[in-house]
C-alpha cells in the first residue's frame, strides 16, 4: 500500500485573494481620502478572517489562517503608514501657510487679503493640498482658513486664529 494515502490531505493555501486585497488596502493608504476605502475594506476583511478562523478550527489547519493574518498585518501596517505620510505632508504645508500668515501680520499689523494670500502661498507650496482662505473688508479683516482633510473625504481642518490650532471637522 502507498503510504501517502494514509497521510492527512493538506489543502493548499489560497492566499492570492488576501494578497490582492491587501495591495488594494496599501494603495488606498497613499490616496487622498483613502481612509474611507480602507475602513470599508477592513470591515470586509474582519468578517473574512472570522470565517477563515472557523474553517481553520474545524479542519485543524492553522497554517492557512496564520498566512492570511501575516499578509493582512503587513498590509494594514503599510496602509496606515501611507495615511500617516499623507497627514505629515499636509501638516508641513499647513505650517508653511501659518508661518506666512503670522509673518504678514507682524509686518503689516493685519492679515493679508484673499488675493494677496492666493498669489503668495500658491508659489510657495508644492500644490498637493489646497488651503482656502478668505479675508477682506467685508469680513472686517477677520480671516477664515480651512483645508480638506488628507485622509477622509468631505472632512476639513479649520484654523482657529485665536488659539493658533487646527480643528478637525467631520462632515
Amino acid at each position: 500500500m502507498d503510504k501517502t494515502l494514509n497521510k492527512k490531505k493538506v489543502k493548499k493555501d489560497k492566499s492570492i485573494g488576501s494578497i490582492f486585497f491587501g495591495l488594494i488596502f496599501i494603495v488606498a493608504g497613499f490616496i487622498k481620502g483613502g481612509l474611507a476605502i480602507q475602513l470599508l475594506t477592513l470591515f470586509v476583511v474582519v468578517l473574512y478572517l472570522l470565517v477563515c478562523l472557523v474553517v481553520s478550527f474545524i479542519q485543524r489547519q492553522w497554517q492557512n489562517l496564520l498566512t492570511k493574518l501575516i499578509i493582512w498585518g503587513v498590509a494594514v501596517s503599510l496602509g496606515l503608514l501611507g495615511q500617516y505620510y499623507l497627514y505629515y505632508v499636509w501638516k508641513q504645508e499647513a505650517d508653511q501657510v501659518i508661518m506666512f500668515l503670522d509673518h504678514y501680520k507682524q509686518e503689516s499689523n493685519q492679515y493679508p487679503e484673499t488675493g494677496i494670500f492666493n498669489k503668495s502661498v500658491s508659489s510657495k507650496l508644492s500644490g498637493k493640498y489646497q488651503f482656502y482662505y478668505n479675508c477682506n473688508e467685508k469680513t472686517d479683516f477677520y480671516p477664515i482658513l480651512f483645508s480638506l482633510s488628507p485622509n477622509m473625504p468631505f472632512d476639513t481642518y479649520n484654523y482657529d486664529f485665536e488659539n493658533k490650532k487646527w480643528h478637525y471637522r467631520a462632515d
